[in-house]
């Protein structure tokens, strides 16, 4: 806001009010961080009091991020065990990629059914050297090859498309890691992207479909079988 000489008035700006974080959001996402980065392992052990000696918090703010973290299904609670991280299974790999198929598949329909001629975003998400990159943030590397998938959903244009996407985000990040520790699986994936951006910059959807399922074949296989 300007004064009657044209001035901002710093007494007068407008402020943005942020929300500080409480106690058990600031858990949270630590532990979350923790979890989808690998530094926790699936199936190991959560030890509150030794969360709670390390963080200098109580144990209450602690068990409200392991129930938070429950509803994400990245921590599982038994009277018994206590807090676990999830654990990885064949079955819920299987029925997270049929989930992940099926939208990017749609979202395929959707582009094609739009006539959307627009792929920026998706060459932008491969706008990057490979080699350099690996070698210089492993896991910007991997940020970079999860963005194109988000990418291809977005450029299909419904947002209810793409927040039902991200509730796969967890699940997917935790598999997309462990694949990534196979040999040449990122630069084949990158491979891959590429070949699916050419064809959908030549309007052939048909093949666009048909690299997407050989890519997520590819990956499922690989995961079951490291």
């Amino acid at each position: 806001m300007t004064n009657r000489n044209g001035m901002t008035d710093p007494t007068r700006q407008e402020q943005v009010f942020q929300k500080p974080r409480s106690v058990s959001e600031t858990i949270t996402i630590f532990l979350r961080e923790a979890i989808l980065s690998g530094r926790m392992k699936p199936d190991e052990r959560i030890n509150e009091k030794e969360i709670s000696e390390r963080l200098n918090v109580s144990r209450s703010p602690i068990r409200e991020a392991l129930r938070t973290l429950a509803k994400e299904e990245l921590v599982t609670i038994s009277p018994h065990k206590g807090a676990v991280v999830a654990g990885i299974s064949a079955t819920d790999l299987k029925d997270t990629y049929e989930v992940r198929e099926m939208i990017e598949l749609f979202a395929v329909d959707l582009i094609e059914r739009r006539r959307v001629t627009d792929f920026e975003e998706l060459r932008e998400s491969l706008d990057f050297d490979t080699e350099e990159l690996k070698q210089r943030d492993f896991d910007e590397y991997l940020n970079q090859v999860r963005r194109f998938h988000l990418a291809l959903v977005k450029t299909a244009g419904n947002a209810k498309l793409c927040q039902l996407y991200e509730t796969l985000h967890n699940s997917l990040l935790r598999y997309q890691r462990v694949g990534a520790t196979v040999v040449g699986r990122l630069e084949h994936s990158v491979a891959d992207h590429r070949s699916i951006l050419d064809v959908l910059s030549q309007r052939n959807f048909k093949d666009a479909k048909k690299l997407l399922r050989k890519h997520f074949g590819t990956l499922t296989s690989e995961l079951r079988h490291p």
